[in-house]
């Protein structure tokens, strides 16, 4: 009897950005079947769209290799900042057209990060910067914009968190800064507990979750 193959292969992650996108399409699945949950048709839709948009995500990367030809073209920068603008678009509108609300909630997340995949990929050949710092960098950019928001909510618990945001965020880009001979330096511990504080402390978490990202990278050496 002659031995049948399957076409389907399945490989890990090759890349600092393929990695990056495929925990932007986890998360966005995540989103989208969380606004299923609402029972509000219009916030379902948006839901759907989430989840296709994430789908087509997950095979541009290539990760499952279905045999397809054409479906290995699709994994361009290009596509995949599309993918994560149309993310970004369904995700300020699941929170009821407020862009403060999607920050504060964590909504965007999913969406940035498909983002920052596609800046990523767009760098790679560029080889100035780690990714794992970019993706710190982007980190500490929605990091700022929470802490601003801490500071328009108001009230005393608020402007605390706020006011150590600021501490490790600095804390964080110092310890990038070779010319500067600060005592903590950047390495991969340093970034997770930074990681951890300001996903603890700041708001959604968002912000710190990019930066415990950025960690993952450094672990793999990205």
């Amino acid at each position: 009897m002659g031995e049948t193959s399957s076409k389907i292969k399945v490989t890990a992650p090759s890349s600092a950005p393929i990695v990056v996108a495929l925990i932007a399409g986890l998360l966005v699945i995540r989103e989208g079947i969380g606004l299923f949950w609402t029972l509000n048709g219009l916030l379902i839709f948006y839901g759907i769209m989430e989840i296709i948009i994430a789908g087509i995500l997950l095979i541009a990367l290539n990760i499952v290799d279905f045999g397809v030809e054409p479906l290995k073209k699709l994994y361009t920068w290009w596509i995949i900042l599309i993918l994560g603008i149309l993310v970004i678009m369904f995700e300020i509108f699941a929170s009821n057209f407020s862009i403060i609300d999607a920050i504060s909630s964590g909504m965007l997340l999913g969406g940035v990060l498909t983002v920052i995949a596609a800046v990523l990929e767009f760098m790679s050949a560029k080889e100035k910067m780690k990714p794992s710092q970019i993706v710190a960098l982007f980190g500490v950019v929605y990091t700022v914009i929470e802490i601003i928001i801490l500071f328009y909510f108001g009230g005393g618990q608020n402007i605390y968190h706020a006011i150590i945001g600021i501490i490790f965020i600095i804390i964080l880009l110092l310890s990038m800064q070779k010319k500067v001979n600060l005592k903590v330096p950047y390495e991969w511990w340093v970034v997770l507990i930074i990681g951890f504080v300001l996903f603890s402390w700041i708001l959604s978490g968002a912000g710190g979750t990019i930066i415990l990202i950025s960690f993952i990278l450094m672990l793999l050496a990205y």
